[in-house]
């Protein structure tokens, strides 16, 4: 599925050992045949702020995202799936060996019965 985005702000600002990063993107994505085509647009905001300890680097962040999805037609008549997803999560960096240690936890509501989705993420990671 072809898609895109559009960053309209990022920043990195930081002061010593703190380092606080903050995005804003339009998302999209169009997939179908010549018979249909389906869209999906959307809003993302991301926060994370990184703190150096000792050894370790701690970044807490959060990310929201906003979509709707569906025809060309429904998008028009405002008759679409429309989803938000919130993610919070925790890196944690042990420097000396560039380990990894991350945590995520996923909300997704629907708003149309607010059927929800939750789900835990945790993932253990070295870079080389």
């Amino acid at each position: 599925m072809p898609s895109s985005g559009l960053t309209l702000f990022n920043s990195n600002l930081s002061s010593g050992v703190d380092l606080f990063k903050t995005k804003f993107e339009i998302l999209g994505a169009c997939s179908g045949d010549d018979s249909m085509l389906n869209t999906t647009l959307g809003l993302q905001v991301k926060g994370e702020y990184s703190r150096l300890r000792g050894q370790f680097i701690f970044s807490p962040f959060i990310q929201l995202q906003h979509q709707r999805s569906g025809s060309l037609t429904e998008l028009a008549n405002d008759n679409v799936y429309v989803y938000t997803t919130t993610l919070y999560g925790m890196d944690i960096l042990y420097v000396p060996y560039n380990l990894t240690l991350s945590s995520m936890i996923r909300q997704a509501i629907q708003s149309e019965d607010s059927e929800s989705l939750n789900a835990t993420v945790v993932q253990l990671s070295v870079k080389f």
